[in-house]
């Protein structure tokens, strides 16, 4: 009722309008619309002509805005309900597999993705799953596209590396995980998978440089003391390989570090004692080893001593060693066997008593 009423007004204030300006300015104005038409119109026509059309032109440019408008907010229902169905059949695929429903999981995370291919979480958790599943090229498909999605999820490059991890693909694994440090350098179970990769892959100078790293981060007093110790072992085992691959000194300094780090540490002594033979100073290892067992008075490294003087032709060293062993542990029944043992061997006769 109202519009209806402004339209009538608005009719009758042009008319009034109309009727004024026609008494004002009598006369005519020839209008061409092209070289061959034209119209005689008069002076008030034209102004009411061109109220006309600016008006036409106004209600164009605002029922375009408001179709478009309209247009956008339909679009942006239709994608929030659909985003509100893909994430509730992603909860419903979580909840099912935290109770263990793998399969009924697997088929809800695949119906999240045919409504949004690119549902990052989704693709995540599907992939997740088809690692468990041991379908590793079906979970590398997965994480990959999660990537193209968020290139610095690092969620997403850890479960991307372990695929490839235990795919068997621990070239493509070590890259993933460095492109996780590139963005996150102090991600430390990043750290700790780079560290065991390395030395499953027996790369022993990698996983130590790792280990020097993970050691510098914040850890608990007890992880701290834990990794302490894994560094002490992977220092010995970059000892070890530098000694097998022909490099003595350089392996030294290693095994000298392991047991500077803790004196208890047996491997380290067993390791410069061997690099010390290697070199041809037995009479220096037989030294260290010697000085080993006081401080660690562990058996195997008399075992090595005796293997070291028989191979010298000196048995009475290790007849010395194992009774001043005795002499330190007159309880210890170990000491006296193996002492007995070496005594009834066939090599040299035990010295007769008058």
């Amino acid at each position: 009722m109202l519009r209806l009423l402004g339209t009538v007004f608005l009719i009758i204030v042009a008319s009034v309008l109309y009727g004024y300006f026609q008494e004002l300015n009598p006369g005519s104005v020839h209008l061409r619309i092209s070289p061959s038409t034209g119209y005689d119109l008069s002076p008030a026509a034209v102004v009411l002509v061109s109220m006309a059309t600016g008006a036409l032109l106004v209600m164009v440019l605002v029922s375009v805005r408001e179709t478009k408008h309209l247009i956008v907010g339909w679009r942006d229902a239709r994608l929030r309900r659909k985003g509100e169905k893909v994430d509730a059949l992603h909860r419903e695929g979580t909840r099912a597999f935290m109770s263990k429903r793998t399969a009924e999981a697997i088929d809800l995370f695949q119906k999240s993705l045919a409504l949004d291919p690119n549902h990052t979480d989704s693709l995540l958790w599907l992939g997740n799953l088809y690692r468990n599943e041991k379908n590793y090229p079906e979970a590398i498909r997965l994480h990959r596209k999660a990537r193209t999605n968020e290139e610095h999820n690092v969620e997403v490059l850890l479960a991307l590396g372990i695929d490839l991890e235990e795919g068997k693909r621990y070239e493509e694994a070590l890259q993933t995980l460095q492109e996780i440090l590139r963005h996150d350098p102090g991600n430390l179970a990043t750290l700790f998978r780079m560290r065991d990769l390395y030395a499953r892959l027996e790369k022993w100078q990698e996983a130590l440089d790792v280990q020097h790293r993970l050691l510098k981060a914040s850890l608990s007093d007890v992880d701290r003391r834990a990794e302490s110790a894994v560094l002490v072992g992977l220092t010995y085992e970059v000892g070890a390989q530098l000694l097998e691959r022909g490099h003595p000194e350089k392996a030294r300094r290693y095994f000298r570090g392991a047991i500077k780090r803790d004196k208890q540490f047996l491997p380290g002594y067993i390791g410069l004692g061997e690099t010390l033979i290697r070199e041809g100073k037995t009479k220096a290892a037989g030294e260290i080893l010697e000085k080993a067992y006081s401080k660690t008075g562990n058996i195997i490294i008399l075992h090595r001593l005796e293997e070291l003087y028989l191979d010298q032709g000196e048995p009475a060293e290790i007849i010395r060693t194992y009774q001043e062993a005795i002499q330190r542990d007159p309880m210890n029944p170990a000491l006296k066997f193996y002492l007995g043992k070496l005594y009834s061997s066939n090599t040299w006769s035990m010295p007769s008593t008058n």
